[in-house]
């Protein structure tokens, strides 16, 4: 092969390797779109002195973040009107945040706010204490959580419950190999389910960005874990499947071959 060929073969190289880089970063972007994404709660609240709050209706909504549990928007009383559960300032002790969701625990803290109270003239000043409330996954409600618990209203709303609180499911993916066991040449199909919850989903490995139900047949050249990313409420989360393979070896057999001898003439 001359310099010149040489020449054109790297240019080829390079230029196919970058294609296949941008590829790579555009479907990063994609799947990373899809990580702050608000869901609604849907249920009510509870207190014996003014009675039901409304976490949805036609004009509102209390919902929450996807990646870091926030809770935003506002609840309605009709005794007391708007319910703010994403105040800004101004709390009046521990904790130093507004209502959210560890999505790891599940445990709800921080504070709410009643927008119309006026605490001028020694009145009630409208803030909402979390004090011990949780999301539970167990039995309910075909993978959603329910949020239980209450929080704490001074004088005026008193104890707060969280009646029947639904959240959205937490990723969860069925992932694997089949066979995860091969050697070196055969193949192995990897199997995925993660329509419970995942909005989005990503396998490395130069696979890319893939439905969220699927499969894919595979021929990897030596022992591999193969990561599934899913976006979804709770998540980024990852999922892994691994894929052994030997070394092996090229055999090949002659059967039912009849041959006769053959021998030179004098």
């Amino acid at each position: 092969m001359n310099k010149k060929s040489i020449l054109i073969l790297l240019f080829i190289i390079i230029v196919l390797s970058a294609g296949f880089l941008y590829f790579q970063l555009i479907t990063a972007k994609k799947i990373q779109a899809a990580v702050n994404v608000n869901y609604n709660l849907s249920g009510w609240l509870w207190s014996s002195n003014i009675g039901w709050v409304s976490l949805g209706g036609s004009n509102y909504q209390v919902v929450v973040n996807s990646t870091n549990g926030n809770l935003s928007g506002y609840a309605w009383s009709p005794n007391i009107g708007w319910i703010n559960f994403a105040p800004a300032s101004g709390f009046p002790n521990s904790p130093n945040y507004s209502a959210k969701i560890n999505l790891s625990s599940g445990a709800l803290s921080g504070w709410m706010k009643a927008t119309q109270a006026d605490p001028t003239n020694g009145g009630w000043d409208g803030w909402v204490k979390i004090e011990n409330a949780s999301t539970t996954y167990s039995g309910y409600n075909n993978n959603y959580g329910k949020i239980a618990g209450f929080a704490w209203g001074n004088l005026v709303i008193g104890w707060l419950e969280f009646y029947d609180v639904a959240i959205p499911p937490l990723i969860n993916c069925d992932f694997s190999a089949n066979p995860n066991n091969i050697s070196f040449g055969e193949r192995s199909a990897l199997s995925w389910d993660c329509s419970s919850a995942a909005t989005s989903c990503l396998i490395d490995n130069s696979i890319g960005s893939v439905s969220i139900i699927g499969s894919k047949t595979i021929s990897p050249s030596k022992t591999i874990n193969y990561i599934l990313t899913c976006q979804g409420f709770g998540g980024p989360r990852d999922f892994t499947a691994n894929i052994s393979v030997g070394t092996g070896s090229a055999t090949s057999t002659l059967r039912g071959f009849k041959y006769k001898e053959v021998r030179p003439s004098r």
